[in-house]
């Protein structure tokens, strides 16, 4: 078993905990990999009018992109997270008539994707890096915890995105737009393998703290103009 703080060196550079290391990694290359495939789900109003099931899937849609994000943190891996959110979604509906409206819906559904993700690591549990699932829930739990920052976070990372270097923006995306691995990177590249790690450690390191100081100029947009 691989420690989680080793996951997630650059934890430490960054002065931040690794469980918010590993949301925000998680972020970002779940955000890779969705634009890589044209974008989500477009967010929509709630409309009174509808039927229970028509608000049901209004909800469900809204909510579909940070689902996903949620998921891909307990999974990181972005196949397995599609497979999770479609089990999940499978589940929702069928649970759709316990769903209280006076509760947030983003946070009912994370507790029934939770019960499926770790459904899936029992029946998949053949990974040496899998995490326990006392650790499962210890990270599902700082995530929805930090679900406002997470969504913050989300909103600024295509911003950052664009002020990466061609080359950095090229390297993510190979790590985590595809398939292929960092050795396999390395060697197109022809580089090291450990100057291709150092060079995502770079540019994680970067995007974290592009966003984060996006984050603080929304919050005191009148700081930024002094």
């Amino acid at each position: 078993m691989v420690r989680f703080v080793d996951r997630y060196p650059g934890a430490t550079n960054l002065g931040i905990s690794p469980i918010l290391a590993w949301n925000f990694w998680a972020l970002m290359a779940d955000n890779l990999w969705s634009y890589s495939r044209g974008g989500g789900v477009m967010e929509t109003e709630p409309n009174q009018d509808r039927s229970p099931d028509d608000r049901f899937v209004q909800l469900f849609a809204q909510s579909q992109l940070r689902l996903r994000a949620y998921i891909f943190s307990l999974v990181r891996d972005c196949t397995h997270a599609d497979d999770v959110l479609q089990e999940a979604s499978i589940a929702l509906w069928k649970k759709r008539a316990t769903f209280d409206p006076t509760r947030d819906f983003f946070r009912w559904a994370c507790g029934v994707a939770l019960i499926e993700v770790l459904r899936f690591r029992r029946m998949a549990a053949t990974d040496k890096l899998q995490f326990d699932e006392a650790l499962i829930n210890t990270l599902a739990e700082e995530y929805l915890e930090h679900a406002d920052d997470n969504d913050r976070r989300r909103t600024a990372l295509p911003d950052c995105m664009k002020k990466l270097s061609e080359q950095d923006r090229w390297l993510l995306s190979a790590r985590y737009s595809s398939e292929i691995t960092v050795a396999q990177i390395a060697e197109q590249l022809g580089r090291p393998l450990s100057t291709v790690y150092s060079s995502l450690v770079r540019i994680r390191e970067s995007l974290y703290r592009c966003v984060e100081l996006a984050i603080a100029r929304d919050a005191h947009p009148t700081s930024g103009s002094k």
